[in-house]
């Protein structure tokens, strides 16, 4: 599955435009009928900063460059007990320049800036399915996430190497839904794992 996208700015700091080419390759393989696949794909990731982060006016950074990413995933699906339980489960890798991140300020006002160099990796599984006869059905997730800035701002800078701020390190949920007759009964459940509010 190859994609390719193409962006034209002509607001950005520096050059007066600035003209980026983002390719992606995927492949998905199917190993037993619809019963297991495995899957990757390589990008080139591209995101201009938005209107309200340049120009906000309680908070905005109009010196703002854009964020630049090379993306890298793979992924194993099952379908087991007969298509009752489907499993999913992902690895990817996100090198990222000048990722844009809203940090608080000085104030309550919170401002977006640029961190020079992130990388973002991690695991990603999920499930869903549903009960013989389709009386409950059923979905979850989870991930595991690792962000972290891995350049130095200037000499010995205690945030290299850190997880970014609001990030956390994991997190899930879980969805169980019910039909009986004409009434509907959801009941779900979401897992935040701490979060960092420094830099530091």
């Amino acid at each position: 599955f190859p994609s390719l996208r193409y962006d034209l700015l002509s607001d950005t700091p520096g050059p007066r435009s600035l003209k980026v080419w983002s390719p992606g390759l995927g492949a998905n393989l199917a190993l037993d009928g619809e019963r297991l696949f495995v899957r990757a794909r390589i990008s080139r990731g591209f995101r201009a900063p938005t209107f309200n982060q340049r120009y906000w006016l309680e908070g905005g950074n109009p010196d703002l460059h854009p964020e630049f990413s090379d993306a890298y995933d793979a992924g194993l699906g099952a379908s087991v007990i007969d298509r009752v339980l489907h499993l999913e489960a992902s690895v990817f890798l996100h090198d990222i320049v000048d990722k844009i991140v809203w940090m608080p300020g000085a104030g309550v006002f919170w401002s977006p800036k640029n961190i020079q160099h992130v990388l973002s990796q991690g695991v990603e599984l999920r499930l869903h399915g549903a009960t013989p006869g389709g009386l409950f059905r059923y979905r979850a997730n989870g991930q595991v996430l690792s962000t972290k800035k891995m350049n130095q701002s200037f000499v010995g800078d205690a945030t290299e190497g850190r997880q970014l701020p609001y990030t956390p390190a994991y997190s899930g949920g879980a969805v169980l839904d019910g039909v009986f007759g004409d009434l509907g009964v959801s009941l779900s459940l979401h897992v935040v794992g701490p979060r960092y509010t420094l830099e530091t």
